[in-house]
């Protein structure tokens, strides 16, 4: 029986002739991809040069071996195998499957990627498969070593402390940076910047007010290649960065990689050592200054060399310029005084002998010839044999404060002289809280008015519940007070009665000290009761001129009632009688022209009746009410002196008709005022509703007035205005200046 391998060969070479064999195998050998073509039963049939170089073996070997003869891994000489069964099963083809193949002389394993065809005879039967195998060694070498390459990058790229990234700068047509993409991101990125999932998101995105000089920045990088060291704030990040920034890539690309530190922690430190730098500074120079104020010099003295050094205030204290003189125990003791210098020298001999606290008074002829008072201070440094070898300390002038002493006792005995023969009364005394509530005081200190005034005594060291029990509940403003100005020292003034002594107190109170207090007072009870007297007589007066008020304007009512009732009736009757005389043909013309006069006269009395009545009482106040009345008398007014009236009024309704009554005197008084006093030529009247009251208001651009009138008590028509509107709880104010007019302003509740 012919072999399967004689079969296939046959069935190959009836597919190809002779010459298309031999071409078909230099085409082969041609190409630098290795072929092979192999039968059903795994057997090579043809192989190019490629493949045999590959594998190590002249072709004419290879040709009729199998795929597990001539690959030793059997592993992967059976997925070779499998390959070739799926592609002859399905007639698919499999293409670039990495495989691992050691040749047939070499151990070395060579990474291939291998694509199978399927091999069809003439009448479209699968006789066997083709190969197309590559040598991808060197390649997957060099990926794998780029990755390896990438690895350890991403793992420094990854592990630097400093941020890391890669940007792309965004521009608008003008080629203006606007803002910047994150392309890539380090580990560290985060933890630097405090933005997270940073990765392709833009950065005003991120944050939307990032100062306008990070994008010109990297705008400029961008353009121009030039890269930028740089240090800067950005703000809304609450950071500090030192950045360094380079072009990345091609140029249209836009990108910038930015290598940057958070230095926040390093600024901080450098602005607090400025700062402490510059504290120091001011400490060193309020110590000389708290020296000179609290009149305090420093010395050290080195024992061993004999040196003195002095601060500037120890220099002032002698009253020497430091330029001019060189300090030194011996020199010093020159200007003490001579009746203090033995007992100085042994101060100073007593404390280097036994280590004791130098503490010496002593008095001192300054340079300038000034007479001082001084207190020495300090203490002996000793090494380890016991021997003194430096000594330092401070020396006092308290000159001023030796003189202020003095001044003190004069001031104190002045101030008991005084505080003992003034008229008010004195009380020092201490709050006692109780959950920071004032329940109680203690007298500290009285002066001699104090008992006097009050009649209370002994009450030094005693509780004011003990002197007066139930003060505190009868007088419970009066302890809060008190309290209140213990605690913020802020002084305040009041007016009180005390039942407990039935007596009225005018009490200023006062405080330099926390929980302590002063209290100067004096008693007012006769004053309170002069005052309540006044205001049962002012109350009294304002009733009776209310009552006045009242009955003249019923007065006036009935006047106007009867005038123009009984005077108005017998006018027109006297008037229609002289009509109808005037009509007799009998008459002759001079009693016709007599009558014409009467009856003249007689119409002009009616209309003084009429204007005579209105004035009284105007009928249009009570039937129409406050506005139309207003409108009618500005008309009349206006006619009769030639002042132009300007109004804006509004209707407005009064529970009571008195106060029509009072609003329309008030008018009537200030439209009379305007004309003998003002000399305006304008009046503006306004009357209008505003929150349940009723305001009128009458302006005049005349001369205005002077605040002493206004203020004065013979103004005796403001103050009847004044009285007018108080009877029914209104307000009346007046605003005028010289030249630029007068203002009343009338409210009254509705």
């Amino acid at each position: 029986m012919p072999s399967s391998q004689g079969s296939d060969s046959r069935k190959i070479e009836e597919k190809l002739s002779k010459e298309e064999l031999i071409d078909y195998q230099t085409l082969m050998d041609a190409v630098q991809v290795m072929i092979a073509f192999k039968s059903k039963d795994d057997r090579f049939i043809m192989v190019n040069a490629a493949f045999a170089a590959f594998v190590g073996l002249p072709k004419e070997k290879i040709i009729g071996m199998t795929t597990f003869k001539l690959v030793k891994q059997q592993d992967v000489a059976q997925k070779v195998r499998d390959l070739d069964l799926e592609v002859m099963r399905t007639g698919k083809p499999v293409l670039n499957q990495l495989v691992k193949w050691s040749g047939f002389r070499s151990n070395n394993e060579i990474r291939v990627l291998s694509s199978k065809l399927p091999f069809y005879d003439s009448d479209g039967n699968i006789i066997g498969t083709i190969s197309y195998i590559v040598d991808v060694e060197d390649r997957v070498c060099a990926e794998e070593k780029l990755a390896e390459s990438e690895k350890h990058y991403r793992l420094l790229f990854d592990s630097i402390d400093e941020g890391f990234c890669i940007i792309e700068v965004l521009f608008d047509k003008d080629k203006k940076p606007v803002d910047y993409r994150f392309i890539e991101v380090n580990g560290s990125f985060e933890k630097q910047t405090g933005l997270s999932d940073a990765l392709g998101r833009r950065m005003r995105e991120l944050a939307p007010h990032h100062e306008e000089h990070w994008f010109e920045i990297y705008g400029k990088v961008a353009l121009t290649g030039e890269p930028v060291r740089f240090t800067n704030r950005a703000a809304q990040l609450g950071r500090w960065y030192d950045v360094y920034a380079f072009r990345y890539g091609e140029p249209e690309s836009n990108q910038v990689a930015i290598l940057f530190n958070d230095i926040s922690e390093r600024k901080h430190s450098e602005a607090q050592a400025e700062e402490s730098e510059h504290l120091q500074s001011e400490l060193l120079e309020k110590f000389n200054e708290a020296q000179h104020v609290a009149s305090i010099g420093s010395w050290d003295w080195n024992l061993k060399t004999n040196v003195v050094w002095w601060s500037d205030e120890t220099y002032r204290i002698f009253g020497v310029n430091p330029q001019d003189f060189v300090p030194g125990f011996e020199t010093n003791a020159r200007f003490i005084h001579p009746d203090d210098l033995d007992a100085y020298r042994k101060a100073f001999d007593h404390s280097i002998q036994t280590g004791a606290l130098l503490d010496c008074e002593f008095r001192l002829i300054a340079g300038d010839g000034a007479l001082k008072f001084c207190n020495a201070r300090g203490k002996c440094l000793f090494d380890k044999y016991g021997q003194g070898f430096r000594f330092t300390g401070t020396i006092i002038d308290h000159t001023q404060r030796q003189e202020s002493a003095f001044a003190l006792i004069k001031s104190e005995e002045r101030y008991c002289s005084l505080f003992e023969n003034m008229h008010e009364g004195f009380a020092y005394c201490k709050m006692i809280f109780n959950n920071d509530f004032p329940v109680d005081f203690i007298y500290l200190s009285t002066n001699q008015k104090f008992e006097k005034l009050t009649g209370l005594k002994d009450v030094v060291g005693k509780k004011v519940t003990e002197v007066i029990p139930g003060f505190p509940e009868t007088n419970p403003e009066l302890v809060a007070l008190y309290g209140r100005v213990a605690l913020t020292a802020q002084p305040e003034q009041t007016e009180s009665y005390l039942p407990l002594l039935d007596m009225w107190l005018s009490i200023s109170v006062y405080s330099d000290k926390k929980d302590f207090f002063y209290v100067v007072f004096d008693v007012i009870t006769e004053r309170k009761f002069a005052e309540e007297k006044n205001m049962q007589s002012y109350e009294q007066l304002t009733q009776l001129y209310k009552h006045l008020s009242e009955v003249r304007e019923e007065e006036r009512a009935y006047i106007s009632r009867e005038i123009h009732d009984e005077l108005g009736q017998a006018l027109t009757a006297l008037k229609i009688d002289l009509s109808w005389t005037l009509e007799q043909s009998f008459l002759k013309p001079g009693v016709s022209r007599k009558i014409e006069t009467m009856l003249q006269v007689v119409n002009n009395t009616i209309k003084n009746v009429q204007r005579i009545s209105s004035d009284l009482r105007p009928g249009m106040l009570d039937d129409l009410g406050l506005a139309p009345a207003i409108e009618w008398y500005a008309d009349e007014f206006e006619k009769r002196t030639g002042v132009k009236c300007s109004l804006d009024l509004e209707e407005v309704q009064l529970d009571d008709p008195k106060k029509n009554l009072a609003m329309f005197r008030i008018l009537q008084e200030a439209l009379t005022n305007v004309i003998r006093h003002a000399k305006a030529e304008n009046v503006d009247i306004k009357l209008c509703i505003q929150e349940e009251e009723v305001h009128l208001t009458v302006y005049d651009d005349g001369i205005g007035m002077p605040k002493e009138k206004m203020d004065s008590r013979d103004s005796l028509g403001l103050r009847g205005m004044s009285e007018r509107i108080r009877q029914f709880h209104g307000r009346f104010e007046i605003a005028s200046q010289i030249n630029e007019g007068t203002t009343l302003n009338i409210t009254i509740p509705i």
